[in-house]
C-alpha cells in the first residue's frame, strides 16, 4: 500500500517537530564531536553553540503550529552554520567557509556541501519510493510544487552527520584540495571532474560504514539508514507505530 497524505494538521506537526528535532540532535553531536579535537578558543565556542541548540530542542517541544516551528528551526540552522568555520581546519589554498549559500556556492566547502547534500537527496529519496511513500508529499516542508518534500524532510535528520559530517572529514583530512574546484564566471564555485571523483569514491565507503540503531536494535550501515527510517514513517502513518521517532547518533 502507498502512503501518499500528510494526514491531520495534528499528526503533520507531530511528525515535522520530530523530523526538525532529530536534525538539532544530530547537528549537536558533530558539533560536540569536532570540538574535542579543537583547539581551546574554537571548542569553546562550538560548546557554546551546542548549548544554543539543546535550547533549540525546548524550543521545539513547546512550538504550536508549523509556522513556529519552521522558524525554530530556521534559527537553529542559522546558528550551527554560524560556527561552521570553528569545525573546519584551516586548508592552505582553500578559501575558508564565512557562512552558508547555496544559490550558487561561493567557496569550496559550500560546493562541497550542495554536491554532497545533492547526494543524500537521492539516496533518501530512493528510500522513500522503496518503502511505499510519495516523495512530494511532506510534513515539514508540506507541499511544494516540483519539489520531494518529503525527501527533504527525511533527509533533515541525516544532514548533519551524512552530509556535513562526511563534507567536514573529506575537508579536515586533507582528502580535497584547492585543485580539486574551480570558479565559474560569475563566481560560482564547483568541485571539479576530479574532485567529483574524490567524493564519489569516499561516498561508497561511507554508505557501508555501520551505525547504531537504537530502536532497530541493531546496527544499520549509512546508506540503509534512511530506508529504515522510511519504514519506520510509513508504519506510523499506517498506525502500526505510535509515533516516528528520527535516527540520531549514539
Amino acid at each position: 500500500m502507498t502512503v501518499a497524505h500528510n494526514g491531520t494538521a495534528a499528526l503533520r506537526l507531530n511528525i515535522a517537530r520530530h523530523i526538525a528535532a532529530g536534525k538539532i540532535r544530530n547537528s549537536r553531536w558533530v558539533l560536540l564531536r569536532t570540538a574535542r579535537d579543537a583547539e581551546p578558543s574554537r571548542r569553546s565556542r562550538i560548546r557554546v553553540t551546542a548549548d544554543e541548540l539543546a535550547a533549540s530542542l525546548q524550543a521545539i517541544a513547546d512550538t504550536d503550529s508549523l509556522d513556529a516551528l519552521l522558524g525554530v528551526e530556521g534559527n537553529s540552522a542559522r546558528t550551527y552554520f554560524a560556527s561552521f568555520a570553528d569545525l573546519l581546519r584551516p586548508t592552505t589554498g582553500i578559501t575558508a567557509f564565512t557562512h552558508r549559500n547555496c544559490w550558487p556556492p561561493t567557496d569550496p566547502a559550500n560546493a562541497l556541501l550542495s554536491f554532497t547534500y545533492g547526494l543524500l537527496r537521492g539516496l533518501v529519496h530512493g528510500a522513500a519510493e522503496q518503502i511505499g511513500l510519495d516523495p512530494y508529499i511532506g510534513f515539514l516542508h508540506g507541499l511544494r510544487p516540483a519539489k520531494p518534500a518529503l525527501a527533504l524532510d527525511l533527509m533533515e535528520e541525516f544532514r548533519p552527520i551524512l552530509a556535513d559530517g562526511f563534507a567536514l572529514t573529506l575537508l579536515n583530512r586533507r582528502q580535497l584540495k584547492s585543485a580539486d574546484f574551480e570558479t565559474l564566471p560569475g563566481g560560482a564555485v564547483r568541485l571539479t571532474e576530479d574532485g567529483r571523483r574524490i567524493v564519489l569514491d569516499a561516498w561508497q565507503k561511507m554508505k557501508l560504514q555501520p551505525w547504531e540503531h537504537r530502536i532497530a536494535g541493531r546496527d544499520v550501515q549509512a546508506g540503509l539508514l534512511p530506508v529504515v527510517q522510511a519504514r519506520l514513517l510509513a508504519r506510523h502513518l499506517r498506525k502500526d507505530l505510535p509515533a516516528y521517532l528520527p535516527w540520531t547518533a549514539a
